[in-house]
């Protein structure tokens, strides 16, 4: 386009419109973050194996701390209703308070299985999600499941989450247990092992994912799970090599829990 040989007024008009596209793109808070969750039965503590569901739950928080969200989930048994959404702190492995809420029940509702709006956010809240997003989960609750139905940690996919009941591998010991597994996408691995009726005069050592493809009384050790007997009861965090990932989500393999009287494994649950 040749600008001389244009008039005046359409010059005039052509500037004005450069304007006010310039004005309006400083005008639109710049995103600060920006994920959409991918929440399911599977990775709420404890998991929901045997719902069906899944969903998302879009989230969009710009500079003047407005957080936008739109929730989809999809499968909901019919006679279920979805009633709130938040999002809480707490790393996967564990449950924690809630930090903010999206869906009330009274102010904002779902319409269905769908829900979407916005809401404005405190400095305290929003820096959490962008410092934080791993130590943060959104979670959908529902009518059957008011604890929580759905949930996705904010800042990384779920690769694998599941929870290893834990049975007694000694002859007259009558311990059990849980092993709480969540891996994220990024390689890191949340777990939390806890035992129930420890004899007296016993004491936990460590415990492990073992191989199990060869079907070995005592497999290869995979990678630790607890390292001390302090580390039992509490979420411990460990990042995995590419081949450990895998192995987690596709080889045959087990937990086992050792102690000072049972070296070999008090307790033990298969993974696959």
């Amino acid at each position: 386009m040749n600008l001389q040989t244009l008039s005046p007024r359409f010059v005039a008009v052509l500037a004005f419109v450069a304007l006010l596209a310039a004005s309006c793109r400083e005008l639109t808070p710049a995103l600060l973050f920006e994920r959409t969750v991918f929440i399911s039965p599977q990775n709420n503590n404890p998991s929901l194996a045997s719902r069906s569901e899944s969903g998302t739950i879009a989230l969009s928080l710009d500079a003047d701390n407005v957080l936008s969200y739109s929730i989809v989930v999809s499968n909901l048994s019919p006679v279920d209703t979805l009633l709130f959404a938040h999002i809480h702190t707490g790393n996967p492995a564990e449950n924690g308070d809630v930090l903010v809420t999206l869906v009330d029940n009274i102010n904002s509702k779902f319409d269905g299985t769908k829900a979407s709006g916005t809401v404005t956010l405190t400095s305290a809240q929003a820096d959490a999600i962008v410092k934080n997003p791993n130590g943060l989960y959104a979670n959908v609750h529902s009518s059957l499941f008011p604890g929580g139905l759905a949930r996705g940690t904010v800042g990384a996919d779920m690769a694998f989450a599941q929870d290893v009941v834990l049975d007694s591998a000694a002859a007259g010991r009558a311990e059990s247990g849980l092993a709480v597994l969540r891996l994220l996408s990024n390689g890191t691995l949340y777990s939390n092992i806890t035992i129930d009726n420890l004899a007296t005069g016993d004491a936990l050592l460590f415990a492990h994912v073992h191989d199990d493809r060869t079907g070995s009384t005592m497999g290869a050790v995979m990678f630790d799970l607890c390292k001390a007997a302090a580390d039992f009861g509490v979420v411990q965090k460990n990042t995995l090599t590419e081949e450990q990932q895998t192995s987690l989500k596709t080889v045959k393999s087990y937990v086992n829990v050792h102690s000072e009287q049972v070296p070999q494994g008090l307790v033990r649950g298969q993974i696959r």
